[in-house]
């Protein structure tokens, strides 16, 4: 019985072990993706900035002299 038991609960652990593993995968993907995701927006935020700047001569130096640009 004792024996039943044990492999019973090796069973468990190892299907426990698969899912935490595809886990795992899933979170890796998910972070490649966002870090991606990152970047190809922040790349178009500067070139948006870029644009803006030659388009009015001016660098801003604040949130608030951008906002006022636009108002």
């Amino acid at each position: 019985m004792a024996e039943e038991v044990l492999k019973a609960v090796v069973e468990d652990v190892r299907i426990l072990r698969e899912k935490v593993e595809a886990m795992s995968d899933m979170l890796e993907e998910l972070l490649e993706l966002y870090t991606d995701m990152f970047y190809e927006i922040r790349e178009d935020y500067l070139e948006k900035l870029e644009e803006i700047r030659k388009e009015k001569g001016t660098v801003f130096r604040s949130i608030d002299e951008f906002d006022e640009c636009f108002r």
